[in-house]
């Protein structure tokens, strides 16, 4: 009998003890974050006299949403996607050609100003892109580039930038230095010791700086809204909205091509998360 009493009590620790709060709240937090995904889903597979009649799930499910969405509007969400994905992956590559070098600078060499100058670049992330989209786009129409897909890979750029070159600063500084003397005194240049030793201990805080910038530029929305204009320029974040039309709002094609739309990032995360462990656990060594 005593046993059996011990044994409820034990039973009766474990359910109100700390580490089933913790459970219970970390499961409350993942159905608040997960909610909205699933209310995405259950609209894409609903037919759309149902979006409005059925808040939750479908009467009749039509799966076949999630691919009606790639005819719809004469194949329009692909043209979406290539242009999304040029807009990223550009935006990124030029982020990285211009941040790379600037914050070697800013942590290796003697530039007059330096803490001045990262503080300048962290006080500019406090301004809204909409704050400086009327002077940006008098410069863009002066030139000629209003409709054009490079001039808002530059824009992308030129906004992620100081982000970039300030966290990248922070990575490139806490490399010892004592890695690339000792890799000068070998015989490397100051470029051959950057790339070859600098870069691969560095590689985790290069990965999260490639991860934040592409997916800045995969998610902005205002300057892609107010520059471009053709459909064949338009990226996901604009091209999605012609769904929700103001006269015939398509709700289920919206989230449906809204679940493709979000699937690079989700694989970009998948694929990320392998090499930075890697480059955490193996980068000092190599």
């Amino acid at each position: 009998m005593k046993n059996g009493e011990t044994t409820r009590e034990r039973r009766r620790g474990a359910a109100g003890g700390p580490g089933f709060w913790r459970g219970l709240a970390l499961a409350f937090f993942l159905l608040l974050v997960l909610a909205p995904f699933a209310v995405m889903l259950l609209t894409a597979v609903k037919p759309l006299g149902e979006v409005a009649t059925r808040p939750l799930l479908p009467a009749t499910w039509q799966p076949r949403n999630l691919l009606d969405v790639w005819t719809a509007d004469g194949g329009a969400l692909a043209v979406f996607f290539r242009n999304s994905l040029v807009l990223a992956g550009g935006s990124t590559a030029l982020t990285l050609a211009l941040a790379l070098p600037a914050a070697y600078a800013l942590a290796r060499l003697p530039v007059p100003g330096k803490r001045l100058f990262r503080q300048a670049l962290l006080a500019t992330q406090m301004f809204a892109p909409i704050v400086v989209v009327v002077s940006l786009y008098r410069l863009a129409a002066n030139m000629g580039q209003t409709d054009s897909l490079g001039a808002l890979v530059v824009m992308n750029a030129a906004y992620s930038m100081a982000f970039a070159v300030w966290l990248l600063t922070a990575y490139l500084a806490a490399v010892p230095e004592d890695m690339e003397e000792a890799a000068r005194i070998d015989g490397c240049s100051r470029l051959s010791a950057f790339t070859r030793v600098i870069l691969p201990v560095a590689g985790p805080g290069v990965v999260t700086t490639v991860v934040f910038v592409f997916i800045a530029a995969w998610n902005e929305f205002v300057l892609a809204f107010t520059f471009l204009s053709s459909p064949a320029n338009k990226p996901l974040t604009v091209g999605l909205y012609g769904f929700a039309s103001a006269y015939a709002p398509r709700w289920n094609l919206l989230m449906a091509g809204s679940l493709w739309a979000i699937l690079p990032v989700i694989l970009l995360f998948a694929v990320i998360e392998k090499h930075l462990a890697e480059g955490l656990t193996a980068g000092a060594v190599k």
